[in-house]
């Protein structure tokens, strides 16, 4: 996908404003790994381009998609280490991190980006997900639950605390 220079303006703001605060607010693996993926700072990386900046760390790649995916194909995805990403991007009025509740490019390469190339991380959500598609369809949904809180909040605990990305 393309992006105009509105999009990569909006890229490039948002990711220079987070990583100021982020000393404070993320855990180590996140900012080690954040600094290994060598995200570029200027322009939204395509998805080839991440799957580049991913591929030397773990098997993961991601995919892209305009939209969420049903949770059945989310996690047959993940146990097929592709990882689900959406190719929107907020608009610029959005630029708070988290005034956006949609997921969009800078949340799947910025906040998910640093987790697929982390072994541990990457191989619990891939173990996860295999599990899940063995589960009822209810099961599913409560194991859906532990998901969200885990892998998709980063859930981490360290020497320091029990931290969220």
């Amino acid at each position: 996908m393309n992006y105009t220079p509105i999009e990569n303006q909006t890229w490039e703001l948002l990711i220079n404003s987070r990583k100021k605060n982020l000393a404070n607010e993320a855990c180590d693996i996140y900012l080690k790994s954040l600094l290994d993926l060598k995200l570029p700072t200027t322009y939204v990386p395509s998805h080839q381009e991440m799957n580049h900046l991913i591929q030397p760390f773990t098997d993961w790649r991601m995919v892209p998609t305009r939209e969420l995916v049903p949770y059945i194909d989310y996690y047959q995805m993940l146990a097929n280490y592709q990882f689900p990403a959406i190719t929107t991007i907020r608009p610029l009025q959005q630029i708070k991190y988290y005034e956006n509740k949609n997921p969009d490019v800078i949340h799947e390469c910025f906040g998910h980006g640093p987790f697929l190339i982390h072994p541990e991380f990457s191989t619990f959500m891939h173990l996860l997900a295999k599990f899940s598609l063995t589960r009822s369809s209810q099961e599913q949904i409560l194991l859906g639950r532990l998901f969200w809180y885990t892998t998709e909040f980063g859930l981490i605990e360290t020497p320091q605390d029990l931290m969220r990305k």
